[in-house]
């Protein structure tokens, strides 16, 4: 075994641990009062913005909320192709929403529920601009689920 294979192990290792903890520990549960009352989020930030899913407290209604360092020319109609590893995956179409300034998707349950079970989701937007985060977020969607009164 060289020098190099001694190094390279424990560096794999730590890489795979650092991965899984940004993955969970980056979403986010909180809730906010907004124009509408209480709203529930669950949130994760990437390099060039974030990913938010939104739901009044109580509402059936989920939006995927996103913000990103540079739109698309167009943003009266976006598409949004949803990958996660686990093979699960959606596409659907959104707007850039004039109260939060950040690109808006429906969301629906199942969709939720397909990202269940995944350590990574890649979201392509406008089919060019591709977002990659970490997913192990199951207790955080649960949590949101049940705070939007949809569980």
């Amino acid at each position: 075994m060289s020098i190099f294979d001694k190094i390279r192990i424990p560096v794999a290792a730590a890489l795979a641990t650092l991965l899984m903890v940004t993955g969970a520990a980056a979403w986010e549960n909180s809730e906010s009062e907004e124009d509408w009352g209480a709203t529930c989020w669950l949130s994760a930030s990437y390099s060039g913005g974030t990913v938010k899913l939104m739901s009044g407290k109580g509402k059936a209604s989920i939006a995927m909320l996103i913000s990103m360092q540079s739109y698309p020319q167009d943003t009266a109609s976006v598409s949004l192709y949803a990958e996660m590893d686990n093979g699960s995956r959606f596409a659907n179409n959104g707007a850039m929403n004039d109260y939060f300034g950040e690109i808006s998707f429906d969301l629906n349950r199942s969709h939720l529920e397909k990202m269940m079970g995944a350590s990574s989701m890649t979201l392509t937007i406008a089919r060019s601009n591709r977002i990659t985060v970490g997913l192990d977020a199951d207790s955080q969607l649960t949590n949101f689920l049940a705070c939007a009164g949809n569980p």
